[in-house]
């Protein structure tokens, strides 16, 4: 199964629904679908996908959507937990080589 981001940008929503990227554009500019302006990228919920391809998600996958964000968060949160420590590991190498 295709792993879905909660938001895709403009071209990403462009190619899902088959339909240029100025399309999208002026979909966004009639308020047809939502999008959130981040600096000069437009990123859509991936909900306005759904909406505008008449899928409607169940209760079940948006719970499995959640849970593998929330997972992905976790991991981002290990690997900087385990970069402080790597760094740590070394100054107090340095140290013990200075002693």
């Amino acid at each position: 199964m295709e792993e879905r981001k909660p938001v895709l940008t403009t071209n990403e929503f462009a190619n899902k629904i088959n339909k240029p990227v100025s399309t999208v554009q002026s979909m966004i500019r009639k308020h047809e679908i939502q999008a959130n302006k981040i600096g000069k990228t437009y990123l859509i919920p991936i909900s306005e996908l759904d909406k505008i391809t008449g899928v409607v998600p169940t209760d079940e996958l948006s719970k499995l959507r959640l849970e593998n964000e929330r997972l992905k968060n976790k991991l981002e949160n290990y690997k900087r937990q385990y970069s402080t420590v790597k760094q740590l590991m070394q100054t107090m190498e340095g140290v013990i080589n200075i002693l």
